[in-house]
């Protein structure tokens, strides 16, 4: 294993819909973690959760319960969660991260 035991994305209310109504999560997640596969590099399960104290577009990605990222959504639509936005922020945030942490082992 990498060192890295937990990954989770924290959002604020009005990105809860964005997950509910939208099952191409799993599928954007997966392409991300054979990525990281090719290379050697275990990506583990990311963690979704809302939470009340973030204003309601705000989402965050934590890595070993650190804060990592901290944006905000400008507009919530069909590409909220897609590539450019928030699970390439996850990805981004985690290649960052390893890369600070661990590339030199």
């Amino acid at each position: 294993m990498n060192g890295i035991e937990s990954v989770e994305l924290i959002f604020g209310a009005e990105i809860v819909p964005v997950f509910v109504e939208n099952n191409a999560y799993m599928g954007m997640m997966d392409d991300v973690r054979k990525k990281y596969k090719e290379q050697g590099i275990d990506f583990p399960i990311v963690n979704l959760r809302d939470d009340l104290r973030l204003a309601t577009k705000q989402y965050q990605v934590l890595i070993n319960k650190e804060i990592v990222f901290d944006g905000v959504i400008g507009e919530i639509g069909d590409k909220t969660m897609c590539e450019e936005q928030m699970i390439r922020k996850v990805s981004d945030s985690f290649y960052d991260y390893y890369n600070r942490h661990f590339e030199k082992e």
